[in-house]
């Protein structure tokens, strides 16, 4: 090869591989995780298998509400979580604010989730920033691109991994600590 022409090559690769990307991002929002409303959860759930739709009864963030006077209404968190099981057998918790809107999702298994279904209209930025990422660790990673920050760990057998966009979180959540 010429000088010059593998470097080229490589370039054309990833340019053709995040224009790929690109084009997946609109075609998956229609059954967006991030950034999609509550009723996406049910469809994430039928596009990676799931056994059972995500439970409706969701966990809130603070499982035990204090007893207060019948007068006065229970302090309620502002966001809760729904969960469900990939056909892979990877759990997948998706984080709802009170708007419902997905603001964070969260998965540990065997095997990582479709992505490109759990991000939604982000799985661009999130080609984007990978492949401009220097890969220090082989069991650790996180992409933080514009809008979405992902995070990956594991090793063979057993993955974890979360992704989040502060934009969508309720104003007294920090994303970072409460996806996981």
């Amino acid at each position: 090869m010429k000088p010059g022409t593998r470097q080229r090559w490589k370039k054309a690769c990833v340019t053709a591989l995040l224009i790929g990307a690109s084009f997946t991002g609109p075609a998956t929002s229609a059954r967006a995780g991030l950034g999609g409303n509550v009723a996406s959860v049910a469809s994430d759930a039928a596009a990676m298998g799931a056994a059972a739709a995500p439970s409706s009864d969701a966990q809130t963030a603070s499982s035990a509400l204090s007893l207060q006077a019948p007068s006065q209404t229970p302090s309620v968190t502002s966001w809760k979580v729904q969960s469900f099981v990939t056909a892979r057998g990877t759990t997948v918790r998706e984080y709802i604010g009170n708007g419902g809107i997905v603001f964070g999702v969260a998965w540990q298994g065997h095997r990582p989730p479709d992505l490109s279904t759990l991000l939604g209209p982000y799985y661009a930025e999130y080609t984007a920033a990978s492949a401009a990422a220097h890969h220090k660790d082989l069991h650790r990673a996180r992409y933080a691109g514009p809008n979405v920050v992902v995070s990956t760990a594991g090793r063979m057998g057993f993955v974890t991994g979360r992704a989040n966009v502060a934009g969508l979180a309720p104003s007294d959540v920090d994303p970072n600590d409460v996806v996981r």
